[in-house]
């Protein structure tokens, strides 16, 4: 302690009335830990207090340097009495603390350091996390501890204990804040509440409560309570009664009711044909408890209808109420990152209606892919808030949010382990990822799930992702020049700044950047593996939010200049990524302005008319099945187990069919040969009574390449029951040999040169090509995607075919010869056939070549050669 004239730099206030038995101890603890830059006033009532004496009994070096005695003149009592004590300290900070010892001494320097900083009032917490209470009266306690957290999850004051008195204060706020409590601890919660209502920063910090062991305490809960309750119904009142509260809440209610209408599914779109169909084969599986990773393996998981738009009666009511749920988390915390981020209602609620509305205008469902950021930044940027409600909840709509999408899982993932590493390198226990594993259980277990089913759903769902960028990336030549090289710098240029202005956290900052950077990298390629529309759109769109997002956080109070001035390149970025996104507005802004604002009328209304709604639904369905084979008449036998290739079909969902789908749902999704024979082997167990196939494939494939390996099956164990539109209508014949193909040749070759087959006949020849990656190749795959790999086949009536070849997929059994692009060829080829039509689409030679760099695949192909033995 400082025993100078020079001012202190804080002075410890403490009120004492008859402390003889504490002082001693008391000042030896002070010795001991306190900063020795302050100095400590011992404020007394009356001349008999035997505090005073006590003192005057100490040897002088059990007396902190800086100790001064303060009579109160103001009034008995010690309310009073700290007043008097805040009055003569001489320092800027002023800490009101007890002599019983009760007091956490170490944090001292911790809340002084709060207040020199810009803070009016500091407090010490026993309810946040790291704080607790040892011993004491259990009702003081527990309404203690009630009006703290009551008030703090209402929002009224940002701290857990506003009745303790252990804080330090700002002594230029003390100078021009009256106290208005006439007696007990009352002002330090007074004083807290004044703070908080101008605008002021109130800080906390976790400490450590004792009950005293030496004399009486004086708090007298039934005079004071009173007196407490007029400062909490003041705190109450200012945050909901005044005319900023009000308006904010207002704003984030109109915020909260356009994303309703924008996110929350009320309609389907049945001008979308075959893919109107998936979504309802999801919702099919939650209703119907499929196993996923085993009895549907996609890239959806069991909660997916939470992030699909279906018409499926038995799922939709869960399916709204799920989307409602995380919406409205989503924009909570959204207002509440931004509000405690920038400690402006207004920027707050700017934010929380403009981000979203900007989003929807460049991609309608943008949500999913901006949910990852919105969670990496509140628990990060708000890190005492994890273990508070809304961050647990915003927990727990991940976990619903992560079972909807695989990708969504590992990104969330990716956020959570960086999340409990930051909590345990703080000694902190790791609440927020315990409830999110806990909530990823319970929610797989309420959506029916078993838990042996866990594994093969990631395992199949990793197998997925791995061959994502070989067989769904596409090359779109009218997207890409203009929107690779903006968005890859915008990218680099905006995880450069948020490493800039997270560098000062150590550990947590290595864990922040890394996660972020792995988001970032997680959206490149959502949006530019498959570079269409569907998917730069959503990226740019999500990246601008993000953008706008830290933008806003970053600019906060008490920030040095030279921060708010790297801030300002966040401009570089956010403009090219507003840029791209303009891209995707149809016609100006305004227009488009209006457009959204209008789907979210209309899409809130149809949620509170549920009749209306369902009629929109049903007739859209309609249209959808209008657009199938058949007209929409059913073709498939009632009570008859049905599947649909190459995609669902609202034929095999329809009302007494009963849908009896492959594992991979979607044949184009069958991209690696353990998939496609995974979909084979369903025919030697279950395969269904009918199925409505068709060819229709994806990016221009081989037509034969999707679920290739399952064609065997078909022409073994099906019949052609009728020809319906484009399609066929198969029937399984009833005895069935499971398919046996013979090995004819095994042809080597080089990539870029012309193979021939050389074989006689033109009988079916099914095929295995065999192409392997270099480690560029490899590299390219797992950051980007690998060149597109195109076959030229050579028919026998002379013409060629040019087809996209996807490796993965070629290594399983298709069928090479003859070339079948349409359903009535693939009839041909079932006994009793058009053979003249076959001999004529023979296949002859075939050239395999890369539509890009060469080096990254090996210059060898190795091209396998089967026969199918012919039915009787």
């Amino acid at each position: 302690m400082t025993g100078t004239e020079t001012a202190p730099r804080y002075s410890v206030v403490v009120p004492v009335y008859n402390e003889g038995a504490n002082i001693a101890r008391f000042f030896d603890r002070a010795i001991e830990t306190l900063p020795v830059d302050g100095e400590i006033l011992i404020v007394y009532d009356f001349d008999g207090d035997d505090t005073v004496p006590a003192i005057a009994a100490l040897s002088p070096d059990r007396i902190p340097l800086g100790m001064r005695t303060v009579k109160n003149e103001l009034g008995r009592g010690v309310r009073f009495a700290i007043e008097a004590g805040m009055r003569a300290a001489r320092a800027p900070v002023v800490v009101v603390m007890m002599a019983d010892l009760s007091d956490d001494f170490p944090k001292v320097e911790e809340m002084v350091r709060l207040v020199e900083e810009g803070a009016q009032v500091a407090c010490a917490s026993r309810y946040m996390e790291g704080g607790r209470q040892i011993g004491g009266p259990f009702i003081k306690g527990l309404m203690s501890r009630m009006a703290g957290l009551s008030l703090f999850w209402l929002d009224a004051l940002p701290v857990h204990d506003p009745t303790n008195s252990f804080k330090a204060y700002s002594r230029a706020f003390l100078e021009t804040t009256p106290i208005e409590s006439e007696q007990g601890f009352a002002l330090a919660m007074e004083l807290t509440v004044k703070a908080h209502a101008a605008g002021g920063r109130v800080e906390e910090v976790p400490a450590t409560w004792l009950d005293r062991t030496e004399g009486k305490s004086r708090f007298k809960v039934l005079a004071w309570l009173p007196i407490y309750l007029r400062w909490y119904g003041l705190a109450l009142r200012r945050r909901f009664l005044n005319a900023s509260a009000i308006a904010g809440g207002l704003a984030l209610l109109a915020a909260i009711a356009m994303a309703i209408g924008l996110f929350v599914p009320t309609e389907t779109d049945p001008r979308v044909g075959a893919e109107y169909w998936w979504p309802v084969a999801v919702h099919e599986a939650f209703a119907t408890g499929r196993q996923f990773g085993t009895g549907i393996v996609f890239t959806f998981g069991p909660w997916g209808i939470v992030t699909t738009h279906a018409w499926y009666p038995a799922t939709y009511v869960a399916a709204t109420l799920g989307r409602l749920f995380i919406t409205v988390v989503a924009l909570v915390a959204l207002w509440d990152l931004v509000r405690r981020s920038t400690r402006s209602r207004t920027i707050a609620a700017i934010a929380t209606f403009l981000l979203p509305l900007l989003g929807a205008m460049c991609w309608p469902d943008f949500f999913s892919s901006f949910w990852p950021f919105l969670l990496l930044l509140y628990l990060f940027e708000l890190p005492e808030r994890r273990s508070e409600p809304l961050a647990l909840m915003l927990v727990v709509a991940t976990g619903l949010v992560s079972l909807s999408k695989f990708s969504l899982l590992v990104a969330a993932s990716a956020v959570m382990i960086a999340v409990g590493i930051d909590d345990l390198t703080r000694r902190k226990r790791p609440v927020s990822s315990l409830v999110f594993l806990a909530s990823l259980l319970a929610l797989w277990i309420g959506a029916g799930q078993h838990l042996r089913s866990i594994g093969p759903w990631i395992a199949r769902s990793l197998e997925l992702m791995a061959g994502y960028s070989e067989a769904m990336g596409i090359d779109a030549p009218l997207y890409q020049p203009w929107s690779f090289a903006p968005y890859v710098a915008s990218t680099i240029a905006f995880g450069a700044l948020v490493a800039w202005h997270a560098r000062r956290r150590a550990v947590r900052s290595l864990l922040y950047v890394s996660a972020f950077w792995a988001l970032l990298f997680i959206l490149f390629r959502l949006g530019f593996v498959r570079a269409d529309h569907f998917h730069i759109a959503p990226a740019c769109g999500t990246l601008l939010i993000v953008q706008l997002l830290h933008a806003a956080i970053v600019l906060r109070a008490g920030e040095s200049r030279l921060r708010r001035g790297a801030t300002i390149l966040l401009a570089l970025p956010i403009i090219a990524a507003l840029w791209l996104c303009s891209h995707f507005v149809e016609g100006d802004l305004t227009t488009q302005l209006r457009t959204t604002l209008a789907k979210a009328a209309h899409g809130a209304r149809l949620l509170l008319k549920w009749e209306e709604q369902e009629a929109v639904l049903r007739a859209n369905e309609r249209i959808a099945l209008e657009k199938l084979p058949g007209g929409g008449v059913p073709i498939v036998r009632a009570g008859s187990s049905a599947d649909a290739y190459p995609s669902v079909s609202g034929q095999v969902l329809a009302e007494g069919v009963r849908y009896s789908p492959r594992p991979v749902l979607m044949s184009y999704a069958a991209y690696s040969p353990s998939l496609a024979r995974l979909n084979a082997s369903r025919f030697a167990t279950a395969p269904p009574d009918e199925i409505v196939f068709d060819i229709a494939p994806v990016d221009r494939r081989y037509p034969s390449l999707e679920d290739g390996a399952s064609w065997p099956w078909l022409l073994a164990c099906y019949d052609v029951e009728r020809h319906v539109s484009r399609a066929l209508l198969l029937r399984h014949s009833g005895a069935c040999v499971a398919p046996a193909l013979t090995p004819l040749a095994t042809i080597e070759g080089r990539l870029g040169e012309p193979t021939r087959l050389d074989i006689s006949g033109d009988a079916p020849i099914f095929a295995r090509v065999d192409i392997e990656l270099t480690a560029a190749g490899r590299m390219l795959r797992t950051l980007y995607k690998p060149p597109e790999l195109e076959i030229e086949v050579l028919l026998a009536d002379g013409t060629t075919k040019t087809r996209r070849l996807v490796r993965p997929m070629a290594a399983s059994e298709f069928l090479l010869s003859p070339y079948v692009e349409k359903a009535e060829q693939f009839a041909a080829l079932f006994p009793g056939g058009d053979e003249a039509s076959i001999a004529e689409r023979a296949v002859r030679s075939i050239t395999v070549r890369s539509r890009g760099p060469s080096s990254a695949y090996e210059q060898r192909t190795i091209v396998t050669l089967m026969t199918l033995k012919a039915r009787d």
